[in-house]
């Protein structure tokens, strides 16, 4: 029925919408162009949630509020996203070449744009040779097969589950070989920069170019392509990152560029100070002023989760082929059952530690890069896009365009991904020295393993056996950096440390230290007596030996 615009119901609906936008305009700050593709994007979400395409009334008070709070919730998701500014945009530019299109089509005319299209010709009618001449043909392109994919979400979940993997990752995937160039650029760092060597002050001040200026001048060549590599990574996935520590912001971001700010407008480069090269995650009461060394530390650790993501995807890809689960594009949709698509958890699984050799900056650079995925969307994916590209040559179906996607699946699986393992890495951080103290480590000390003394007469052993000043300060450096990497690991970390380990086991399995330098700075007392509940009361006793009481 159509409305009266003069009756009550209707005044009264126009009053409420107008209520209604100007509270969302002021909620979202957004003008009233943005607000509207907005709440297009909000009906563009899943439509199918909605029962009111097939319900003319609402049958009940029940029925209402169960509607109203499917479209509150899905307006929610919309409007609270924190890339609903960037989406916009994006909508803008697709209406831009939209509108562009429009343009060239009124150019051109009706009947010539029917006639390129090949849309001009009666039901029974057959095109002559002339007309046959030229063709129109939707080209093969990443955009487009972007745009398949999209439309065929559900599809690609449930029996392509690669290759939604894949496009999911794409923009990240092309940078999982700078795990090794991130690394390697940290060895360099370690050694240039031992630990405890500088405080975070310090670390501010020192630049990239200075560091490499402290090689010998043979190594500095190579040193400088390494790190334009590294940052080239760095630039490129850091922006993708949101949030960056906890539920913090990532501050190095400029939202309107989309690009890194890593202070007046500058990313990664050789000026940059190495305080955002140096992997160091913070804690205490200053986390908030030296989040700079969160930087590489969440960049390694996106590259890795993408890398583990996708050949996650091949497993389960596999055992869904084993049960018969694929099924084409082509073929008529069957329903599924819950037994061959298991529903998805309410809450995201804990992933796990991937049952692989680990690697971290040690790692010669050539073993770990035969170890990741080295993907170029030029060389990998578009010449299997064009050659299993599926088109007809019937006369005005050139736009009609389809892919073969269980063959590119598969040729990707055994080619790109094939030989590639989970990665499994440590990072080592670095230690900054009077982090002990500033970030409140020897204090949260006992919260993670529960500390115990040792004997007064053990700590007098291992005093006598520490027989010079150069080596009970780098057994301090040493302990600073255990303490330090204990405080700052992870809840699902914090399980797997046990109090009864001991030391020695820890600094060279856990913290990969080579066993000749431990046995260097360490002692036959500590290295036989010392557990990880011991500690406190070790670092202690030499902290009064080195500094007094």
């Amino acid at each position: 029925s159509v409305f009266d615009r003069s009756s009550s119901p209707f005044d009264e609906l126009s009053k409420r919408i107008q209520q209604d936008w100007k509270v969302l305009k002021k909620m979202t700050a957004l003008p009233s162009v943005d607000l509207t593709i907005a709440l297009h994007s909000v009906f563009q979400v899943d439509i199918n949630t909605l029962d009111l395409r097939t319900t003319r009334t609402l049958e009940s008070t029940a029925v209402r509020n169960q509607e109203e709070k499917k479209l509150s919730l899905q307006i929610e998701s919309v409007l609270t996203d924190r890339q609903l500014r960037d989406k916009i945009q994006e909508i803008r530019d697709e209406l831009k070449v939209s509108g562009e299109t429009s343009m060239i089509r009124l150019a051109v005319g009706e009947s010539l744009w029917f006639e390129i299209h090949e849309h001009h010709l009666d039901i029974a009618e057959t095109p002559d040779l002339a007309t046959l001449l030229w063709r129109y043909r939707e080209p093969v392109s990443f955009s487009h097969f972007k745009r398949f994919c999209a439309l065929h979400t559900n599809e690609l979940k449930d029996n392509f589950r690669l290759l939604n993997c894949l496009m999911e990752e794409e923009k990240r995937l092309s940078n999982i070989r700078g795990i090794a160039d991130i690394l390697a650029w940290h060895r360099i760092l370690f050694d240039v920069i031992p630990h405890m060597s500088l405080t975070r002050v310090e670390a501010i001040e020192l630049r990239n170019i200075d560091v490499i200026h402290k090689l010998p001048e043979r190594s500095q060549h190579e040193a400088r392509e390494i790190f334009s590599r590294f940052a080239q990574i760095f630039n490129s996935v850091l922006p993708t990152i949101d949030p960056l520590y906890e539920c913090t912001e990532n501050p190095f971001v400029d939202k309107m560029r989309k690009c890194c700010n890593l202070g007046d407008g500058k990313q990664m480069d050789e000026e940059t100070s190495v305080a955002f090269s140096l992997p160091s995650m913070v804690t205490g009461s200053d986390k908030g002023d030296f989040i700079n060394g969160v930087c590489t530390i969440k960049i390694l650790e996106t590259l890795v989760d993408c890398q583990n993501e996708i050949l996650d995807a091949i497993k389960k890809s596999s055992t869904q082929k084993r049960r018969g689960g694929y099924k084409s594009f082509s073929k008529k949709k069957v329903a599924t059952t819950a037994a061959s698509t298991p529903p998805e958890p309410a809450v995201a699984e804990h992933q796990q530690t991937p049952d692989v050799p680990a690697v971290n900056y040690l790692t010669p650079t050539n073993v770990l890069r035969r170890q990741l995925i080295i993907y170029n969307r030029e060389s990998d994916l578009l010449p299997l896009l064009r050659m299993f590209a599926v088109q007809s040559l019937e006369y005005g179906e050139g736009g009609m365009l389809d892919y073969d996607l269980r063959t590119i699946q598969t040729i990707i699986e055994n080619s790109l991904l094939a030989g590639k393992r989970p990665v499994n890495l440590c990072i080592r951080h670095y230690q900054y020295r009077g982090d002990l103290k500033r970030m409140g480590h020897l204090e949260n000390l006992p919260a993670k393993i529960e500390q115990e003394s040792l004997p007064r007469n053990v700590l007098e052993l291992i005093c006598a056996e520490v027989d010079t000043q150069d080596r009970l300060a780098r057994l301090m450096q040493q302990l600073e950096v255990c303490i330090g990497f204990i405080v700052s690991v992870g809840a699902s970390s914090v399980r797997n440390l046990n109090g009864s380990t001991t030391l020695t086991s820890y600094v060279t399995n856990t913290l990969y230290v080579p066993i000749h330098e431990w046995e260097e700075v360490s002692t036959p007392s500590i290295r036989q007596t010392v557990c990880l509940r011991h500690l406190q009361s070790l670092y202690l006793t030499l902290e009064e030996k080195l500094y007094g009481n």
